[in-house]
């Protein structure tokens, strides 16, 4: 079917599913509150496109604040603060799902794979502690097929 199952510890303890780009969810026909990771970069901007002519309430996470937001004010805009898990905690809060599309593609300076499996955990506890229902990680082509943990 293409789905992985990450065996990370975080992961293990929510339930964390990591679906291939081919893979498609199912809308529950309501408008959700979704915190998108990257929506300014190449996959997350056609996710956030597609959820907001859905309807959809986007926030997003990004390395990248001072970038031009595309999408104007229909998408509030939140640092990571991975060193910050309470204020990420605080950003997720109200979201039904979280779409995780953040990855390093290769090793370069500070962001290491073992960084962003760090992070990754750090985001997926901040969001079981924010009450998401719902974490979607977007694996690309490009990724490893392995999780470093």
């Amino acid at each position: 079917m293409g789905v992985d199952v990450c065996n990370a510890d975080c992961c293990n303890r929510f339930r964390v599913h990591f679906f291939g780009a081919r893979e498609r969810g199912k809308s529950a026909g309501s408008k959700m509150s979704v915190v998108i990771t990257g929506a300014f970069s190449y996959t997350g901007k056609y996710a956030t496109r597609l959820l907001l002519n859905r309807g959809h309430r986007i926030r997003t996470l990004t390395f990248h604040t001072e970038r031009t937001n595309p999408f104007g004010d229909a998408v509030q805009v939140f640092p990571y603060n991975f060193d910050h898990p309470d204020r990420l905690t605080e950003t997720l809060g109200g979201a039904s799902t979280l779409i995780n599309t953040y990855w390093v593609r290769f090793p370069h300076g500070t962001s290491t794979f073992e960084l962003a499996v760090q992070n990754t955990c750090t985001l997926i506890d901040a969001a079981k502690n924010a009450g998401v229902k719902r974490i979607v990680h977007v694996k690309t082509r490009g990724q490893t097929g392995r999780f470093l943990i």
